[in-house]
C-alpha cells in the first residue's frame, strides 16, 4: 500500500513540474477564453494568432501574429508582436520586436528592442535598441538608441547617451520649471532642438553634436548635473 501511494505521488509531482514548464500559455489562479487569459500567465515557446492578459505576465520565446494587449506587469524575454501592442502596466523586456505601433502605460525598461511608433506614459529607461517616432510622457534615459525620427518628451529631464534621433521636442511638462537635455558619449542631433516652456537647457559632453538649432533654451558644453532620476540601472 506504502509502495502503491509512493509511485502514484511521484506520478503527480511528475505531472505538476510538466505542466508549469510546458510549451505555450498557462495560468495560475485565473482561467482561459481562447486567446484572452485571466490570472498570472506564463507563455513559453508559443506561436499565437493573438494574445489578451489581464493579469501579470512573464514572457519566454513569444511571436503574436497580429496584436496584443497586456494589462498588468509585464517581464519577459524574445517577444515578437507582427501586429500592435498595448500594455497596461510596468514593463520589463530584452529582445522585443512589434511591427505595429507600441503604447505603453507605466514604468517601462526595455532592452534589445525593435520597435515602431513607441508611446510611454511613465519613465522611460532603454538600452540597446532601436524606435521610430517616440513620445514620452515622463524621465527618459536612453543608452545606444536609435531613433529614426522625432523624441518628443514632456519630462524635466532626458539623458541620451550615445543616441541617434532626428530632433528633439520637449514639451511643456510643469509651468515655470526648467527642462534639461542630456546629450552625452557621443549622441547626434540631425535636426532641432525646441523647448516648449521657453526655459531649456542642452548639456552636450562625449563629442555629442546638434545639426539643427537649439529655440527656447541655451547650450552648456559639459557633463549634464542631477541625473539620479533616470540612471539606468
Amino acid at each position: 500500500m506504502r509502495t502503491f501511494s509512493r509511485v502514484m505521488l511521484i506520478a503527480l509531482l511528475s505531472t505538476m513540474t510538466a505542466t508549469a514548464f510546458a510549451d505555450g500559455c498557462t495560468t495560475t489562479g485565473g482561467y482561459q477564453q481562447g486567446d484572452h487569459y485571466f490570472g498570472k500567465t506564463q507563455c513559453q515557446k508559443a506561436d499565437l494568432s493573438q494574445l489578451m492578459v489581464n493579469g501579470q505576465l512573464n514572457i519566454n520565446q513569444v511571436k503574436v501574429n497580429n496584436d496584443a494587449i497586456f494589462n498588468g506587469t509585464v517581464e519577459g524575454y524574445d517577444l515578437l508582436i507582427k501586429g500592435s501592442l498595448t500594455i497596461n502596466g510596468k514593463t520589463t523586456l530584452n529582445k522585443v520586436k512589434v511591427l505595429g505601433a507600441t503604447i505603453i502605460h507605466g514604468q517601462t525598461t526595455l532592452s534589445d528592442a525593435n520597435l515602431q511608433n513607441l508611446k510611454v506614459n511613465g519613465k522611460l529607461i532603454a538600452s540597446g535598441s532601436q524606435f521610430a517616432d517616440t513620445t514620452v510622457n515622463g524621465s527618459v534615459n536612453l543608452r545606444d538608441i536609435v531613433i529614426k525620427g522625432n523624441l518628443t518628451a514632456s519630462t524635466d529631464l532626458a539623458v541620451l547617451n550615445g543616441v541617434n534621433v532626428q530632433s528633439i521636442q520637449m514639451t511643456n511638462s510643469q509651468p515655470k520649471k526648467s527642462q534639461t537635455v542630456c546629450l552625452e558619449k557621443a549622441s547626434h542631433v540631425q535636426g532641432d532642438i525646441h523647448f516648449e516652456a521657453g526655459n531649456g537647457v542642452v548639456y552636450t559632453s562625449g563629442a555629442s553634436k546638434m545639426m539643427g538649432h537649439v529655440t527656447g533654451g541655451k547650450v552648456i558644453e559639459g557633463a549634464c548635473p542631477n541625473q539620479s532620476d533616470v540612471m539606468i540601472q
